[in-house]
């Protein structure tokens, strides 16, 4: 994980206390950073260069698609990330943001 730590996640899930799933938990947050990239369409690099206020937007982003993974854990493999109109602001307001050079 780039951007979001195993620490970020378990505070955000509330899960302080729980360590027989930090694997499980870092693989969400791989693919929920994988995924976020995918939705505003940028690269880490260029997430990156646009400034701490886009990367902050991005976090809790991934954070959203972390803790929507966790509550469909149990569900078929085929669940998907349900976009919220937080989420959605989210990633309409990275896709327009400028890079910063």
């Amino acid at each position: 994980m780039e951007y979001i730590t195993l620490s970020d996640i378990k505070v955000h899930l509330r899960l302080d206390d729980i360590i027989d799933e930090d694997t499980y938990l870092e693989s969400l947050g791989n693919s929920a950073e994988s995924l976020a990239l995918a939705k505003i369409g940028r690269t880490t690099e260029e997430l990156t260069e646009m400034g701490t206020e886009a990367v902050s937007q991005f976090k809790v982003l991934a954070l959203m698609i972390v803790a929507d993974y966790y509550a469909q854990r149990e569900a078929s493999s085929t669940a998907q990330f349900h976009v919220t109109p937080a989420a959605l602001g989210i990633i309409c307001s990275l896709r327009k943001l400028k890079v910063q050079k």
